[in-house]
């Protein structure tokens, strides 16, 4: 068998959850239609890094319910009598856009009736902790408008509220820091936040050379010539070498970089009118793009570079582009 094709088999496999029951299962051949996209002499080695990225980053439905257990079972949180706290605390189902709080908790009730033999709807008691349960925030913005919405017009006036992600990203700093305290001081509440994560990305600009997210080193030409240096937000490079938590060695990472910048820009000269957030590597105000290494079996975040998902898997009309994991909007 050759590298290639294990590698094809190898991404397929991981990904095989994706949207299930919605779009087809991935298969090898998939995976090849997509990479075939991308530069000819870079592809193996393109799969060969992606393959080690996507494996540490993508989220199944059974790596979410691992996570929930590990947070069910945490003595920080839920003391030494887990059945009794997690009886007593108030889920919030707050989230005005998007469906991943609906089914994180739906996944949360499986796992308390499992363990405990009650679910989230037998939560709750008066004065029983708050908790707003996400799976990923990459800039907080939409939980911090949620939870800014819900201390002004639903929250008692004296509560402790657990704000929990399974991953988040350092640009959540803003919601946590400032939007946050300052939507609790104006409603003149007693309400004292706690923040949790199971695992924290580095995307901050000053700690851009350790980031966990695609930033690429060196600008293409072509991708120069459509964000100059002189440009507001402008991409601002790392200065490797780096040491995110995705990525095999420098070298590697940087290629992956390169492609999808390259890729992108593709895309956004195949639409007629693109928006301004939308950039090569992910929907971001600055620089090139958020640039996202994470995707879940729901769905692949618009904060991902555009080479990844962007597209309705058939590659005609305006969406030339074949995406690898096609985006539920």
């Amino acid at each position: 068998m050759s590298i290639r094709l294990t590698l094809l088999q190898s991404i397929a496999k991981t990904i095989e959850t994706y949207r299930a029951g919605e779009i087809q299962k991935p298969t090898a051949e998939h995976v090849d239609r997509w990479v075939s996209q991308f530069t000819p002499a870079n592809q193996v080695a393109i799969l060969q890094e992606f393959n080690g990225v996507i494996q540490k980053s993508f989220y199944n439905r059974e790596r979410i319910i691992s996570e929930l257990q590990d947070l069910i079972s945490t003595a920080a949180l839920a003391g030494n009598d887990p059945a009794a706290y997690w009886r007593t605390v108030n889920f919030l189902n707050i989230q005005q856009h998007g469906e991943s709080q609906r089914v994180l908790l739906e996944l949360m009730n499986e796992q308390l009736l499992s363990m405990f033999g009650y679910g989230v709807q037998q939560c709750g008691l008066p004065g029983g902790d708050c908790i707003y349960l996400d799976d990923i925030a990459f800039t907080g913005d939409r939980a911090g408008s949620d939870i800014s919405a819900w201390i002004r017009n639903w929250a008692p006036q004296q509560c402790k509220l657990h704000v929990i992600f399974l991953v988040r990203h350092t640009s959540c700093y803003y919601m946590e820091n400032t939007r946050i305290p300052q939507a609790i001081n104006q409603s003149g509440k007693a309400i004292n936040v706690i923040h949790w994560y199971g695992l924290q990305i580095e995307n901050r600009r000053e700690y851009r050379n350790n980031s966990g997210v695609y930033w690429p080193v060196d600008v293409p030409e072509e991708v120069l010539e459509m964000y100059p240096a002189n440009a507001r937000f402008a991409h601002v490079p790392r200065t490797p070498p780096g040491n995110g938590p995705f990525f095999s060695s420098e070298a590697s990472r940087q290629l992956l970089e390169s492609e999808f910048s390259l890729a992108g820009v593709r895309i956004r000269g195949d639409s007629a009118a693109p928006k301004e957030i939308l950039k090569p590597l992910g929907y971001g105000n600055f620089g090139l793009g958020f640039g996202s290494t994470f995707a879940t079996y729901r769905n692949c975040p618009n904060t991902a570079p555009l080479a990844i998902w962007w597209g309705n898997g058939d590659a005609r009309g305006p969406f030339k582009w074949y995406p690898l994991l096609p985006r539920k909007t």
